[in-house]
């Protein structure tokens, strides 16, 4: 477990050691993500046996991008997928070696194309038969070649949100399957750009696998046909999209739901001979980071209390892009005070600023500390600066202590 509470104070693990976070905390007023580092790379450990040694992994980058996170994960061999230029020049800084680069996203521009055959990726995933008519002319005037996948819409509905939804007719994600004959007979013209797989990712933060696999089980059948025709396809990527019960800390069932995708993929592609990639994100960075904020004021009306924090929508978009949940802790809690119902909300000009509605807590007061849990994913990564607020902190915690990334 990473971050606890013990005697009423919510703290970190480290190794043998409780580390309360209150420590740290006295000369601080700005919002600060705190990621647990140990428990990101556990993570990355965990879900490697899961996958076993038929899979390839490929940190999803846009699920937290902080450099040192990268770093530590690239040193584990993993690969990264990445969805912009950006994404690609930070991959490489943090040392993810060219040929284990996945380039996803439905709008590369020429120039993060062109920086993806220079920089000779492993693959790119192409979304629609115009991006890759653009791979075409890109490697004809660098006179270079470049490895793609089709990434392709398997019209399978995730049970997810529908704004992290990807794998629908209605998705702008993906080519449809009948526009594969168009694509093949545009590669046909190009022989600088070799289709080496197939790919497909129908949705995030999905705790019901089955749309997955059914997915992975159309790939694949896809995958076969074209083999069939002598397309000598050897990559499979199933991207990623497992997520996790924001409601509970219940790390036991995130194993169960993680040996149950690496099982029923290995069953599923049991005879299977070529490369499997995947491509967790969430997963690995969720449960490991937190988002500490200050109570600026707790403001009481005859209809509702609201506590309104120095940290808001800017900083941790998820709940008001699509009503996600977060558990939400006092980094110091005090019993004796009793509860209170109140909505938790930002300092943001917007009334869709709302972290918690209807949330019972233990009563708190100006100046305390709210801790946002499971904040490690789409956290920072989707942090602005809206309202001219500035951008949050970032602390890491190492086997050797706290690092200040500010």
């Amino acid at each position: 477990m990473s971050f606890v509470i013990t005697a009423n104070t919510l703290g970190i693990q480290v190794e043998q050691k409780f580390i309360p976070l209150t420590d740290y905390l006295s000369n601080q007023s700005h919002p600060i993500y705190v990621y647990d580092l140990e428990q990101i790379l556990n993570r990355c450990q965990s879900y490697s046996n899961a996958m076993g040694e038929y899979s390839e992994l490929r940190y999803a980058i846009k699920a937290n991008s902080n450099p040192m996170i990268l770093k530590s994960i690239f040193q584990k061999q993993w690969g990264a997928d990445v969805v912009s230029g950006g994404e690609l020049e930070r991959a490489l800084q943090c040392g993810c070696k060219p040929e284990r680069v996945v380039f996803s996203g439905v709008g590369k521009s020429t120039s993060e194309i062109r920086f993806a055959v220079g920089s000779q990726i492993g693959q790119i995933n192409v979304e629609s038969l115009p991006e890759l008519l653009r791979v075409a002319q890109v490697t004809k005037e660098m006179n270079k070649t470049i490895s793609v996948a089709l990434r392709l819409n398997p019209n399978v509905k995730a049970d997810t949100h529908p704004y992290i939804t990807t794998g629908t007719t209605k998705n702008k994600f993906g080519l449809d399957l009948d526009q594969i004959p168009q694509a093949l007979e545009i590669l046909k013209k190009n022989p600088q750009v070799t289709l080496i797989g197939l790919a497909c990712h129908i949705g995030s933060q999905m705790l019901d696998l089955e749309p997955v696999l059914q997915s992975v089980k159309k790939l694949h059948e896809v995958f076969e046909q074209l083999n069939r025709e002598a397309w000598n396809l050897t990559t499979l990527d199933i991207g990623g999209g497992i997520g996790i019960d924001y409601h509970q800390e219940d790390l036991g069932q995130d194993e169960l739901r993680l040996a149950h995708f690496g099982s029923g993929i290995g069953q599923l592609l049991s005879n299977f001979k070529g490369k499997i990639l995947v491509e967790p994100g969430r997963f690995i960075v969720a449960r490991a980071g937190v988002l500490l904020t200050q109570v600026e004021y707790v403001k009481e009306t005859p209809h509702r209390t609201f506590v309104i924090l120095n940290s808001g929508m800017n900083h941790l978009m998820r709940p008001a892009l699509y009503q996600s949940f977060h558990r939400v802790h006092p980094v110091i809690t005090h019993p004796e005070r009793g509860q209170m119902v109140c909505d938790i909300v930002g300092p943001i000009c917007e009334s869709s600023d709302v972290l918690r509605t209807d949330c019972l807590l233990p009563k708190i007061k100006s100046g305390e500390w709210l801790a946002i849990m499971d904040a490690g994913a789409y956290g920072f990564s989707m942090a602005n600066n809206y309202n001219l607020c500035g951008l949050p902190k970032e602390w890491i915690f190492t086997k050797n202590g706290l690092v200040n990334l500010n």
